[in-house]
């Protein structure tokens, strides 16, 4: 069995204004990849989950990233449900395009995984229409998942229902 994972993060910029008597020119390119391989090391994985779903308005969904049937959702891998130890990356993309349709990434409850913002219970992200959050560890420990820091949550707000794309990286061992 192998796994591989290369994630990319890119833009490509360029603005120009005439500045006196001449054109000014500024041009940037921002590259981030990461190469995750089959393993427990820096720069390692061992597997992933991907989810396509729509959250009712003014909803929330937990995801037990142990996969104990404790949250609303278990942890959908290729072969059965997943259990990580550990994450590496959760990349999320609001898939809706409508003003207001905001997605927030972040547990208050009980049990949350929280490691991604600095161990705080209260760390949110909000992700608008047509937004993205990547959240990325290739430490070797990655971000701790155990039975008291294992419920992922993504709440819509008031309004309508907001559709979204998750992946979900890890260890299992």
């Amino acid at each position: 069995m192998g796994f591989t994972n290369n994630i990319k993060i890119s833009a490509d910029g360029n603005r120009n204004t005439t500045l006196g008597a001449g054109l000014k020119e500024f041009a940037r390119n921002f590259v981030y990849r990461e190469a995750l391989t089959d393993g427990v090391a820096i720069d390692e994985a061992e597997e992933m989950v991907s989810v396509d779903s729509t959250i009712d308005t003014a909803a929330a969904e937990t995801w037990d990233l142990l996969s104990g049937g404790a949250g609303d959702h278990d942890c959908p891998g290729l072969t059965g449900d997943v259990t990580f130890t550990s994450i590496q990356a959760i990349i999320i993309k609001n898939s809706s395009v409508v003003v207001g349709e905001i997605l927030t990434l972040g547990d208050l409850s009980a049990n949350a995984f929280d490691a991604c913002f600095g161990g705080l219970d209260l760390g949110q992200v909000e992700i608008p229409p047509g937004g993205c959050a990547a959240l990325i560890n290739p430490a070797a420990a990655g971000w701790t998942v155990d039975a008291t820091h294992k419920f992922l949550q993504l709440a819509a707000a008031a309004g309508s229902a907001v559709a979204y794309e998750m992946l979900i990286i890890g260890r299992v061992n």
